[in-house]
């Protein structure tokens, strides 16, 4: 074989393998991937969603304390002559 068609060969291997190479490789619009909800930042809550968060964790701390002055109580009571 001449030079020439030897490198007619290769072009047309190379230009084969190309196309095989193209349509083997998946697009990146077809990646797959898992979507997670991003949290919503606490800048944009609106008042009642942030004052909503703040009342339960008053009334939590509240029912706490409530509960500490009923043990003191008792047991103030049960000391009492």
């Amino acid at each position: 074989m001449t030079q020439k068609k030897i490198f007619r060969v290769f072009a047309l291997a190379f230009a084969v393998a190309a196309v095989c190479g193209v349509l083997v490789m998946q697009p990146a619009s077809d990646v797959h991937g898992e979507v997670r909800p991003t949290p919503v930042p606490e800048s944009f809550k609106s008042g009642g969603e942030r004052s909503e968060i703040v009342l339960r964790e008053i009334s939590e701390t509240l029912k706490r304390i409530d509960a500490r002055l009923a043990k003191i109580e008792a047991i103030a009571a049960e000391r009492r002559p």
